[in-house]
């Protein structure tokens, strides 16, 4: 699972028009703002005063969640023998 997704939590409810998500990562923040999300509040942690956990208000409509792709081995072995091969041409054995 991706740490953006263990590090984020979105709340709704059934009849709302806004969802909130509160998250770690600043990669979400910036895709809450594309969305048209208002930044509600953010949380000052122990970075040197900055800020570490933010609660957005988001459109509904913007939220999508995704179950997680699971690969076949057929596709894990693919994805193995390309990045064998992209390193084998980096370090110049490649054919």
């Amino acid at each position: 699972m991706a740490k953006s997704a263990i590090e984020t939590m979105i709340t709704w409810t059934s009849g709302a028009e806004r969802a909130e998500v509160y998250s770690l990562m600043p990669r979400i923040w910036r895709q809450c703002i594309a969305a048209g999300g208002d930044e509600i509040r953010w949380i000052k942690g122990i970075r040197d005063g900055q800020p570490v956990a933010r609660l957005y208000s988001v459109p509904v409509k913007a939220v999508r969640i995704r179950k997680q792709r699971v690969l076949t081995k057929k596709q894990q072995e693919g994805l193995r023998n390309r990045g064998r091969a992209l390193a084998a041409a980096k370090m110049g054995l490649g054919s």
